[in-house]
């Protein structure tokens, strides 16, 4: 007989605070808060965008915002504007919705 593989206790608490950090598209009122603004001090460059919790987070609020119309879209920046490490994001995300929408537009939907 076998013995069943347990995780190690700290290995199950590792994983258990990771669930509960802002990997989840988390709302401040009917906005979501901007990524600069829930993981603060992180470049928009950085390796913690393309995996994980913030990969997770950018991705999420990349469909909300797109999904936004124009006027919505520039009400946002004016409350959120960029931190210098950030320039050029939302030219970037305004990019992003001309494409989505492109690719709306051609499958008919």
């Amino acid at each position: 007989m076998t013995e069943e593989f347990r995780f190690p206790d700290h290995i199950k608490k590792l994983v258990d605070r990771v669930l509960e950090r802002p990997s989840r598209f988390e709302r401040e009122g009917p906005k979501p808060r901007p990524p600069w603004v829930v993981y603060p001090g992180v470049e928009m460059l950085s390796m913690h965008w393309r995996m994980g919790g913030g990969e997770d987070y950018r991705s999420a609020f990349v469909d909300w915002f797109t999904e936004l119309s124009g006027d919505e879209q520039r009400d946002y920046q004016k409350k959120y504007p960029l931190p210098g490490s950030w320039a050029g994001y939302y030219e970037q995300l305004e990019e992003e919705t001309v494409w989505r929408k492109n690719q709306k537009n051609s499958k008919g939907d």
